[in-house]
């Protein structure tokens, strides 16, 4: 088992307004609870929260330089070889909305606008975002869509919670054969709720669940290197699927497991 354990002085967690539902206090106090020899501070948006230590002209430039960063590192090709689909809609619709990033550069973008009082080891930034994010699979010519980029700061697509993790194939299956036929709303509203126990959409009351482990992953990872568990009841398992997400986040089993409550005590010692 890990035993070194890097303590954590501030963990601050940036709200996602478009969000539904999204209570980004919940998820501070969460936190908090379970860590409670770290300062945990709710905050505004991140763009909004970091660009207000700067004076208006100051604030202009520097919008309109990432601006022009982020134009640069916006996947557009991901439509034609996407991997991790999980949405009602088909992709190009779902996706339509939202702004997707190659996760490596868009997390070095908001990198560089950390304050330098707030970038050492016991300072930990957890962004949520409904920005889909990914990485590409060369050799496959895909893009994999994920939930969390770790590091610094850590981001939290809430587009990745739908979108990054497939549906059970029942679900897609039986969605086949009514857009086959000539679905119309009632049917689909009828079949989401049919599987509602095992998938997860837009608007999903269970948000801040989800929001929370993802939360708790990325605290892990910075106390001790480590982030992701074997037991599919520990919040910090590494779903597959949205059944599987829904089960290790919000199911009646849900919460961390032996190996990782022992992990957490120590940064008590």
């Amino acid at each position: 088992m890990q035993t070194y354990a890097q303590p954590l002085a501030h963990v601050y967690l940036y709200d996602d307004p478009d969000a539904p539902g999204l209570d980004i206090d919940e998820v501070g106090g969460y936190i908090a609870s379970a860590f409670p020899r770290t300062e945990v501070l709710p905050r505004s948006d991140f763009f909004t929260h970091q660009f207000r230590r700067f004076t208006a002209e100051q604030r202009a430039e520097l919008e309109r330089q990432v601006v022009q960063q982020l134009a640069r590192i916006r996947v557009t090709e991901v439509l034609a070889g996407l991997e991790g689909f999980g949405g009602e809609e088909e992709p190009q619709d779902a996706l339509a909305d939202s702004y997707t990033f190659h996760s490596a550069p868009y997390q070095t973008v908001l990198r560089l606008l950390l304050p330098d009082d707030e970038i050492d080891a016991g300072h930990l930034h957890i962004v949520f975002t409904e920005a889909a994010i990914g990485t590409w699979r060369e050799e496959l010519s895909l893009f994999r869509l994920h939930a969390i980029c770790l590091g610094s700061p850590t981001i939290v697509s809430t587009t990745g919670f739908v979108e990054a993790l497939p549906r059970p194939r029942e679900y897609e299956f039986k969605r086949a054969q009514l857009a086959l036929f000539g679905m119309d709303q009632d049917a689909l509203e009828d079949l989401s709720e049919e599987f509602a126990d095992r998938t997860f959409g837009y608007g999903d009351a269970r948000i801040n669940e989800i929001a929370k482990g993802y939360a708790l992953m990325a605290c892990f990872h910075r106390a001790f290197g480590s982030t992701f568990c074997a037991d599919r009841h520990c919040r910090l398992y590494a779903a597959r699927t949205q059944e599987e997400l829904i089960e290790a986040q919000c199911g009646p089993k849900a919460g961390l497991c032996d190996t990782h409550q022992v992990m957490l005590g120590l940064l008590e010692q």
